[in-house]
C-alpha cells in the first residue's frame, strides 16, 4: 500500500502545472543570473567564475529560504488533500495502515518538492551557454562545469533542507488539518532561521552555526571563509567536510523526530469540536423551548424608508471596512504571523546600540532602518496574502451569490476592503513605532524622535504600500483563480524590481510605484528630497486611484464571471459619475506626469547608468591618447566661494597659477570639467580649440607655447543652480540646507586627462573591448617622472590655498588654513551674508574641502596649535573625547614622525549623505554617525 500511495502522489503532482511553473521560474531566474550581471543572486563574486562550484553552492544555499514556500505548497496539500475534497471518511474507513498512508503522502510530496531545485543547476548551466553565445558576458568569466558541485549542493542543501521543512510542514498540516496552519508554520520556520542568522552573525558565535543553523548555510560559510579565488573556482563542500556533516546529521535527525511525532499523534478518527459551555446552555434552552406555543397579540410592522443614496453607500463602505478589518486582525493566522515578525524584529533591535563592534545610542533613523529590514518580508507576505484573501472571502465561503444580490454599489465594497487592508498595514506600522520607541527607552536613549517615526512609518511607508495593495487587489479582481492571482502578483512585483535594469529604464515615472531615494539626516531632516519625493508620490497615488476604478468597473457580481460579461458590465458602468472620475484622473495624471517630466528631463538632466557607462567608454577611447601629454601643473590657488544653502546654489570663482614643470614647451592645455556644472573659463593667451560638451572635455591652444619654467593664470567660474527637482536628487552632499561639504575636485576644472573618468570594473572593460587598467608603477630608488604625481592628482604640486567663502548668516563656513578674518555684509543679491577669509600656512596636497553648516565649536589648544571640533548642536556627544584624541595624535606623531606644520587641527561634522571620514590639510571631516555618538571613541586621528 505504501508503494501505491507513494507513486500515486508522484503521478498526481506530475499532472499538475504547479511543479513545472516552479521549475520554469527557477530555470529563468538562474539563467538570467548566469548570463548577465543585471540580476545577481547571493551577491557578486568579482573574479570568481559565474558558474564556479562556490557560486553554485551559494545559490543553492540562498535559494533554500525561498524554496520553503514551494515545499510548503506541495507538502501541505498532500497532507490535507483528503480533508479538502471531503474524501477523508471514505479513505480512512478503507483497510489502510497509518504508516503507509502518512509515509506515502509525505515521501511522494517530498520527492516532488526536489524537482524545482533542478532548475537551479539547469539555469546555471544554461545561463553559462547563453552568456557565451550571445556575448552578454565574456567567455573568460565561465569555467568548466564541475558536476560534483551540483551533486554536493543537492546532498547538503536541497535534500536535507526540503526534508526538514517538509517534515515540519507535514506535521502541522496533518495534525491540524489546516492549510493556514501549514503556511504559518513555514513563516515560523523562516523566522527561526532569520533569528539564528542574526545571532550567528556575531563573530563570537559563528562557530555555533554547526549546531544551530537549520539550513546548513552557516557551516558552508565557515568552511569557505578563507578560500582563495582558485579554491572557489575548483572546490565544493560535500558531506566529507566534518562541520557540514555534523550539521546535516543533526537536522535530518530532527526531521525524523518530527515525522515520528506525526505518526504518533495522527489519527484516522474524525475530530469532534468541543462546544463552549455557554453555547451548550443556549442550545439546551432552545431545545427546552421548542414545542412550546407562544401566543401574543399581533403588531403592525413599522414603516421603513429605504435609502440607496450616498449616505447609505458610505455606511455600507464603513461596515465592509469594519467587518474585513476586525475579521483579519482578530484571526489566529494574522496574530501568529505578526508575532513571528515582531519576534524576529525584537532579536534584531537588540543590536540597535551596536555600531562597528562598539556601543552607541540607538538613534531613531538607525532603529527605523533595522525595523524595516527585519519586518519587510513579513509585511509583504501579509499584504500579498490578505489582499487576495479579502477579495475572495465571500466566494471562498460560498456566500457570494447572497452577498452580490444585496443592494450595494461596487465601489462601497471595494473601497471598504481596500481601507481594511490599509488599516491592517497601519496597525503593523503603529506596532513598529511602539517597538522602536520601547527599544530606545530601554537603552536609555534621551532623544526619541516621535515625529520621525510618524512620518517614516505612517506617511512615507503607507504611501509606498498603497499602490502594491491596489495592484494585488486588482489582480485578484480580474483573475478568476485565486492561486493563479497570487502567483501573478508575486511575478509582477519581481519583474518590476528586476526588469528595468536590463531595459536601461531608471525613470520613476515608468517604474511602478517608484520614487527617488532619500536619506534622512539629523542636520537636515528630509531636506533636499522633499519636493521630488512628494511629487512622485502624488503621481503614483493617482495611478493607484486609476487601478481602483478598474477594479470597481470589473468587479465580479454573480456566477457569470466570463470576460464578455465583465466587459459589458464595465461599459455599462462607465457613465455618469464613473466617467467623470476616470476622465478627471486621466487629466490629473497627464498634468502631474507632464510637470514631473518637465522638471526631471527638461530642467534637469536625466541619464541612465548605461548611458553614463557608455560615456565613460567614449571618454577613454577618444582622449586616452592624451594621458601622458605634458601639461602645466597647479602651483597656487585662490578661491572666492558663495554658498547659498537654502536654495542649494553655489558660485565658485577660482584663480590658478599654472607652471610648466616639463622640459619641453606646452602648446595646449586639456581641461576636464567635473559634475556637469556650469563652467566659464578664462585661460591666459589661450584659444578654445575643441569643446566636447557631452564628455566635458576641452582643449585650449596656447600662443605662444608655455616655455619650461614659465607660468600663466587660469581663471574660472563654476555655478551650480538648483532648478525644479530631479528624478534622483543629486549633489546632496555637496550643497544642502545645513552641512554643505564639497572638495576642489567637485567644483574646479581638472588639468589634463583624468583616469578617474574611466571604467574601473574589469568585466565592464572587457565587455567594451577596453584593455586592463595599468597598475601603479613599481617603486624606484631614483624616481623621476613616476614620482611626480600623487595617488590623488596628476596635475599639481604642493600648493598654497587662499579662500574667501561666504554663506548664510546663521552658518559657519570652514576652508583650509588659518582664519584670517570674519565679517558680515550684504551679498551680491543684497541679502545679509557671513564672510570668512582663510589661508593655508604651509604648502599642502591639492586636495581640500569646504564646509558650511550651523555649527557649535569646541576650541582648545595644544602647544600653540588650535584644536577645534565643529559639531551640530544636537550632537554634543564624544566632543571631549575627540578633542583629547586630536591632542594625543599630535603628541604621538610629532614624537615619532616629525613636526606638525599647520596651526590648526579640526574635526568637522557633515550630514549622512555620505558615510566616511576623510583627512584633508588641517581638518578631518567626519560623517555624523561615524563618531559623534557615545561609545564610538576616536583613538587617534591623523591629519598631517
Amino acid at each position: 500500500m505504501f508503494l501505491h500511495l507513494f507513486t500515486f502522489e508522484i503521478r498526481y503532482w506530475l499532472r499538475q502545472p504547479m511543479v513545472y511553473v516552479f521549475l520554469l521560474v527557477n530555470i529563468l531566474m538562474f539563467t538570467w543570473a548566469g548570463a548577465s550581471d543585471d540580476l545577481t543572486i547571493g551577491g557578486t563574486f568579482g573574479n570568481i567564475h559565474k558558474n564556479a562550484p562556490y557560486v553554485v553552492q551559494n545559490n543553492y544555499g540562498i535559494w533554500c529560504i525561498f524554496a520553503l514556500l514551494m515545499t510548503t505548497a506541495f507538502v501541505q496539500s498532500a497532507a490535507i488533500r483528503d480533508f479538502t475534497y471531503k474524501t477523508n471518511q471514505i479513505v480512512f474507513s478503507s483497510p489502510i495502515r497509518k504508516f503507509d498512508y502518512l509515509a506515502g503522502r509525505f515521501f511522494g510530496s517530498f520527492l516532488v518538492s526536489l524537482i524545482p531545485f533542478l532548475g537551479i543547476s539547469i539555469g546555471i548551466i544554461l545561463g553559462s551557454w547563453v552568456g557565451e553565445m550571445t556575448g552578454a558576458t565574456d567567455a573568460e568569466r565561465y569555467g568548466p562545469i564541475v558536476w560534483s558541485a551540483h551533486l554536493n549542493s543537492f546532498l547538503i542543501f536541497a535534500i536535507p533542507n526540503t526534508f526538514l521543512a517538509g517534515a515540519f510542514i507535514f506535521m502541522l498540516a496533518a495534525l491540524t488539518r489546516s492549510a493556514i496552519t501549514a503556511f504559518i508554520g513555514a513563516i515560523v520556520l523562516l523566522v527561526a532561521q532569520l533569528i539564528a542568522g542574526t545571532f550567528l552573525s556575531d563573530v563570537e558565535n559563528e562557530h555555533l552555526a554547526v549546531y544551530f543553523d537549520a539550513l546548513g548555510y552557516g557551516p558552508f560559510q565557515l568552511i569557505t571563509k578563507y578560500w582563495t579565488v582558485s579554491d572557489k573556482n575548483t572546490r565544493s563542500v560535500g558531506l566529507t567536510e566534518g562541520q557540514e556533516l555534523i550539521n546535516r546529521v543533526i537536522w535530518v535527525a530532527f526531521g525524523l523526530l518530527l515525522l515520528a511525532i506525526t505518526y504518533v499523534r495522527f489519527s484516522f478518527e474524525e475530530k469532534v469540536k468541543k462546544v463552549r459551555k455557554k453555547r451548550r446552555e443556549l442550545v439546551t434552552d432552545d431545545a427546552a423551548a421548542a414545542g412550546k406555543a407562544v401566543f401574543g397579540p399581533l403588531h403592525s410592522l413599522p414603516n421603513v424608508t429605504l435609502n440607496y443614496g450616498w449616505s447609505a453607500q458610505w455606511v455600507q463602505m464603513i461596515r465592509v471596512f469594519k467587518t474585513d478589518f476586525w475579521g483579519t486582525v482578530k484571526g489566529t493566522a494574522f496574530i501568529v504571523i505578526l508575532f513571528a515578525g515582531l519576534l524576529n524584529m525584537g532579536f534584531s533591535l537588540q543590536y540597535a546600540s551596536k555600531f562597528y563592534g562598539l556601543s552607541s545610542y540607538p538613534v531613531t533613523y538607525q532603529v527605523i532602518q533595522l525595523i524595516r529590514g527585519t519586518l519587510a518580508l513579513f509585511l509583504f507576505a501579509i499584504i500579498i496574502f490578505y489582499s487576495g484573501t479579502i477579495i475572495w472571502k465571500e466566494r471562498d465561503a460560498d456566500l457570494d451569490q447572497i452577498y452580490d444580490a444585496m443592494p450595494h454599489r461596487n465601489w462601497s465594497v471595494f473601497v471598504g476592503k481596500f481601507l481594511a487592508m490599509m488599516g491592517i498595514v497601519t496597525i503593523i506600522q503603529v506596532m513598529c513605532i511602539g517597538a522602536g520607541v520601547l527599544t530606545q527607552v530601554l537603552m536609555s536613549y534621551p532623544n526619541v524622535e516621535l515625529g520621525q517615526y510618524v512620518v517614516e512609518f505612517l506617511v512615507i511607508d503607507l504611501l509606498r504600500y498603497a499602490p502594491i495593495i491596489m495592484l494585488s487587489m486588482l489582480t485578484h479582481t480580474l483573475l478568476n483563480n485565486k492561486y493563479v492571482a497570487f502567483f501573478i502578483v508575486i511575478a509582477l512585483l519581481i519583474a518590476n524590481a528586476y526588469v528595468w535594469t536590463p531595459l536601461d529604464v531608471q525613470s520613476n515615472l515608468v517604474q511602478y510605484n517608484a520614487s527617488p531615494n532619500y536619506q534622512y539626516s539629523d542636520m537636515n531632516g528630509w531636506g533636499p528630497f522633499v519636493a521630488s519625493f512628494a511629487w512622485f508620490r502624488v503621481y503614483w497615488s493617482l495611478w493607484t486611484s486609476v487601478l481602483a476604478m478598474a477594479a470597481i468597473l470589473f468587479w465580479v457580481r454573480g456566477k457569470d464571471s466570463s470576460w464578455d460579461s465583465r466587459l459589458l458590465g464595465a461599459k455599462q458602468a462607465m457613465n455618469g459619475t464613473n466617467r467623470l472620475i476616470v476622465t478627471g484622473l486621466a487629466v490629473a495624471i497627464l498634468l502631474v506626469g507632464g510637470f514631473i517630466f518637465y522638471n526631471t528631463n527638461v530642467l534637469n538632466r536625466y541619464e541612465t547608468a548605461k548611458v553614463r557607462e557608455k560615456q565613460q567608454v567614449a571618454y577613454e577611447q577618444k582622449y586616452k591618447r592624451y594621458a601622458h601629454r605634458p601639461q602645466p601643473r597647479i602651483a597656487d590657488v585662490n578661491y572666492t566661494i558663495e554658498v547659498y544653502p537654502e536654495k542649494r546654489n553655489l558660485i565658485v570663482n577660482g584663480d590658478y597659477i599654472l607652471v610648466n614643470r616639463a622640459a619641453t614647451p606646452i602648446d595646449s592645455v586639456h581641461i576636464v570639467l567635473p559634475n556637469r556644472l556650469d563652467y566659464s573659463i578664462n585661460l591666459d593667451r589661450a584659444k578654445l580649440a575643441m569643446n566636447d560638451s557631452l564628455l566635458s572635455y576641452r582643449i585650449y591652444t596656447l600662443s605662444p607655447a608655455l616655455a619650461p619654467g614659465d607660468s600663466l593664470r587660469l581663471r574660472f567660474t563654476t555655478r551650480r543652480q538648483a532648478i525644479g527637482f530631479e528624478n534622483e536628487v543629486k549633489y546632496t552632499k555637496e550643497v544642502n540646507q545645513n552641512g554643505s561639504f564639497f572638495n576642489n575636485f567637485d567644483i574646479a576644472p581638472q588639468i589634463g586627462y583624468q583616469e578617474q573618468g574611466e571604467l574601473s570594473d574589469k568585466n565592464d572593460r572587457k565587455k567594451y573591448g577596453l584593455p586592463e587598467k595599468a597598475r601603479m608603477p613599481k617603486l624606484e630608488r631614483n624616481c623621476t617622472g613616476d614620482c611626480m604625481d600623487t595617488y590623488l592628482s596628476n596635475n599639481s604640486d604642493w600648493v598654497m590655498v587662499e579662500t574667501t567663502i561666504s554663506t548664510s548668516p546663521d552658518q559657519i563656513a570652514v576652508a583650509p588654513g588659518s582664519l584670517l578674518k570674519e565679517w558680515r555684509a550684504n551679498g551680491p543679491d543684497g541679502q545679509p551674508r557671513r564672510y570668512f577669509h582663510y589661508k593655508l600656512d604651509h604648502p599642502s596636497l591639492n586636495f581640500y574641502s569646504f564646509i558650511s553648516a550651523r555649527y557649535e565649536v569646541a576650541r582648545s589648544t595644544w602647544k600653540g596649535i588650535d584644536v577645534e571640533v565643529y559639531y551640530d548642536k544636537k550632537h554634543p556627544y564624544n566632543v571631549r573625547d575627540m578633542t583629547e584624541s586630536i591632542k594625543g595624535s599630535l603628541a604621538y606623531f610629532t614624537e615619532h614622525f616629525g613636526p606638525y606644520y599647520h596651526k590648526q587641527a579640526r574635526i568637522i561634522e557633515f550630514p549622512r549623505y555620505a558615510s566616511f571620514a576623510q583627512a584633508f590639510p588641517v581638518r578631518c571631516p567626519i560623517q555624523k554617525a561615524s563618531a559623534l555618538f557615545p561609545g564610538l571613541i576616536l583613538k587617534r586621528t591623523s591629519i598631517w
